[in-house]
C-alpha cells in the first residue's frame, strides 16, 4: 500500500486528483488544502509520495521542500504544477525533489509516477502530450567507485 500526500490550495484540484489516486488499488490518498497542515501532518505520519502545488500560500516552493526534508528525508517528493518548471528545475532536483509533474498529465502518467519505486530515478512529466521522462539519480561522492 502507497500513501500519498496530496497538497493543493485549490480544493477542486486536490479532491479531483485524490479521487484519481483512490481509484488504484493500492493507493491509500490523504488531500489537504495547506502547507501549514501538510507539515504538521507529515511530522506525525509516514508517507511514501508527497504530491505538491508549489504556488501555495504561506510556506512555498524552496521553503516548503527543506521543511518536509527536515521532517522526513525518505520522502518521495514531487511538484504538481501548471506552472513551466525549467527555471526552477535543477534548483529543486538538488534540494531532493524526486520529480515534476503538469496538472495537466494524463490519469495514467500520475498513476504511473506516483506508482513508481521510491527514490530509484527521478521523474518529470511535463504534460499530456509527453511522455514521462526518467532521469537516474546522480551518484554521490560516498557511492562513486574510486
Amino acid at each position: 500500500m502507497r500513501h500519498i500526500l496530496v497538497v493543493d490550495h485549490y480544493e477542486a484540484v486536490g479532491e479531483g486528483t485524490k479521487r484519481l489516486l483512490d481509484e488504484e488499488v493500492d493507493f491509500q490518498v490523504t488531500f489537504l488544502c495547506s502547507s501549514e497542515a501538510a507539515l504538521e501532518v507529515i511530522e506525525k505520519q509516514k508517507f511514501d509520495v508527497l504530491l505538491f502545488d508549489l504556488d501555495m500560500p504561506v510556506i512555498r516552493g524552496q521553503e516548503f521542500v527543506k521543511k518536509v526534508a527536515e521532517l522526513d528525508s525518505d520522502l518521495r517528493m514531487m511538484i504538481f504544477t501548471g506552472y513551466d518548471t525549467e527555471p526552477f528545475f535543477h534548483t529543486f532536483i538538488e534540494l531532493g525533489v524526486s520529480g515534476f509533474v503538469s496538472k495537466t498529465a494524463s490519469k495514467e502518467q500520475l498513476i504511473a509516477i506516483t506508482a513508481s519505486p521510491r527514490n530509484t530515478e527521478r521523474i518529470v512529466a511535463i504534460s499530456c502530450s509527453l511522455d514521462a521522462v526518467l532521469l537516474t539519480k546522480p551518484e554521490t561522492p560516498n557511492s562513486m567507485k574510486v
